[in-house]
């Protein structure tokens, strides 16, 4: 039996590590504190327990005053948490505009493993718990739905659209996909070895198809970690269905203040 030399064998056993243990290399998932939840509760929030084949999921809801016309599904990147989007929602709540805050799987209080399929599943789970704590059908509450993510929660919002039929959606600093993110950040190799392609171009090529779709791209320009020019290619192939709205000087992180000042718009907008 041939026996491979060393520098072979090391090779074989990095590439062999780095395909099992990507995860490690994309998501960090955190739980939350002891008490968390509950506090979230106390401050009136309402706690969505449901179950997919990924385990025991959680979802929280920042209900609105007076009925309901809006429903904003809210997605975290992948250092955060869905409680991370409260006081986004409580700042923005308004008359008949309310938020859902969508774990992913492996995250905060909910079980399983974070991939595009689980955090598909947890969506439509948590929509449907949502119904069911509404007293309405879940044909009722879907074209209330809009989605909103930050980052790698951008791959998840426009995942979740496309899985419950949503025209309406947010994104901030967006990549054009996964592979590309590891050819920028890791070299090809990891690009190749990819098990969860986020593939946005894909997605939200879909999503931008469905009659009366509406996107808006928030993006800063110093943007570190995402290039600016990811959510520009994103735009220029759905230019007629995609707003972008480059914010000057914004990094990663820094974005939200900035965007403000044109959030009240792309929320309140009707569909």
């Amino acid at each position: 039996m041939a026996i491979l030399p060393p520098i072979a064998t090391f090779l074989a056993l990095a590439i062999g590590g780095l395909y099992l243990f990507q995860d490690r290399l994309i998501y960090f998932p955190r739980p939350y504190l002891a008490g968390q939840v509950e506090a979230f509760a106390a401050r009136g929030g309402v706690v969505l327990p449901f179950r997919t084949l990924a385990g025991d999921q959680k979802a929280f809801y920042v209900p609105s005053p007076g009925p309901i016309r809006q429903v904003w599904c809210c997605f975290a990147g992948n250092g955060g948490q869905a409680l991370g989007w409260e006081g986004f929602a409580v700042t923005h709540q308004a008359e008949g505009r309310a938020f859902l805050l969508i774990e992913w799987p492996g995250y905060g209080a909910s079980e399983g493993k974070p991939r595009h399929a689980t955090i598909q599943a947890s969506a439509i789970g948590a929509v449907a718990a949502l119904a069911q704590h509404l007293g309405i059908s879940e044909a009722d509450l879907r074209p209330k739905l809009a989605t909103l993510g930050h980052s790698l929660g951008a791959a998840g919002a426009l995942a979740a659209a496309d899985a419950l039929g949503v025209r309406r959606v947010v994104l901030f600093s967006p990549f054009t996909s996964m592979a590309d993110m590891a050819l920028r950040q890791m070299g090809p190799v990891i690009g190749r070895l990819l098990r969860d392609n986020y593939d946005n171009r894909a997605v939200l090529a879909s999503v931008a198809a469905q009659p009366g779709a509406s996107i808006t791209i928030f993006h800063g320009t110093a943007d570190e970690l995402i290039p600016i020019e990811m959510s520009r290619e994103l735009h220029e192939h759905n230019s007629s269905t995609v707003r972008l709205i480059e914010l000057p000087g914004a990094d990663h992180g820094s974005l939200f203040g900035p965007a403000e000042p044109f959030l009240e718009a792309e929320l309140g907008q009707q569909w």
